[in-house]
């Protein structure tokens, strides 16, 4: 069973700011560019029929 669990969208207030530095701080810790990069690699070589490109120009 999955219990209630406090977080950014369902709180106010201090307890928000709390959790929402919390989730700032570890997806500003994330190089977009190397996920973007092994996102690419990983499209390109299952799906060689163009899905590269359409990724590229909808990121």
């Amino acid at each position: 069973m999955v219990e209630y669990r406090p977080d950014a969208i369902r709180t106010s207030g201090h307890e928000h700011a709390r959790y929402r530095q919390a989730v700032t701080d570890a997806l500003s810790g994330i190089d977009l560019h190397t996920v973007r990069t092994a996102l690419a690699a990983c499209l390109f070589t299952t799906h060689c029929d163009g899905s590269l490109r359409t990724f590229r120009q909808s990121v």
